[in-house]
């Protein structure tokens, strides 16, 4: 019995052994890191010091401040991300200081003592004496015909500026716009339309009979 014995044993150190040997190798392929240092990636290696597959580094972070961290961003989310928009809230009010100043610089270079109350007027709504007025209404046909008109006399580096007249209820001549009520309230042909007027002299054309040269040349006489 004890010759079958010691065999048997013999047999299962040498098994043990291989075994040991077989596992280290294992280990040795899979693994491009030598201790302490786990592969926490294919080819990466960080140090691991009590071996528990999990980088020093990792371990040593401070968990808490990362959640005050997220904490805040979350509250700018909220609040509308006022730290995103501080610099754009910056950017537009140095853009609106340079209109201001640029507003003032154009207003100093003009001398408001020496206009008329009609030029004075003309000023407030950022209009030119040399700009022409079209004046129409939606209730007639004749002032359909002189809309391309205009827009071509546009295209010449005209300055057309057209005001609606009444309402669409046909007979209705009424102003609509400020300027028109400020600084035409009275016209020799109210009740014509189409209608052109100088801005400047006031002189007015009836459009009859729709021409891109005749209206030039009446814009021509407005900046005269």
């Amino acid at each position: 019995m004890h010759k079958f014995i010691l065999p048997v044993f013999l047999l299962g150190l040498i098994f043990l052994s291989a075994c040991n040997t077989v596992g280290d190798a294992i280990q040795d392929i899979g693994s491009s890191c030598n201790q302490p240092y786990f592969e926490y990636k294919s080819g990466d290696c960080c140090l691991d010091t009590n071996d528990n597959n999990i980088c020093d580094s990792d371990e040593d972070l401070d968990f808490a401040s990362l959640e005050a961290e997220l904490k805040a961003e979350n509250s700018n989310d909220v609040t509308g991300q006022a730290t995103d928009e501080s610099p754009k809230t910056e950017e537009v009010a140095e853009e609106f200081t340079e209109v201001v100043e640029n507003v003032t610089e154009e207003t100093a270079e003009v001398d408001l003592s020496a206009l008329s109350p009609h030029e004075l007027c003309l000023y407030k709504f950022n209009m030119d004496g040399n700009d022409l007025i079209f004046r129409y209404t939606t209730w007639d046909s004749f002032s359909n015909e002189w809309n391309p008109i205009v827009e071509a006399l546009k295209q010449l580096d005209y300055t057309v500026v057209s005001t609606k007249a009444g309402s669409d209820i046909s007979g209705s001549f009424e102003h609509n716009d400020n300027f028109m009520k400020e600084c035409f309230p009275t016209l020799k042909h109210e009740r014509v339309t189409p209608l052109f007027i100088c801005a400047g002299n006031k002189d007015e054309f009836i459009g009859i009979e729709a021409d891109v040269y005749v209206l030039r040349d009446f814009a021509d006489d407005c900046k005269e």
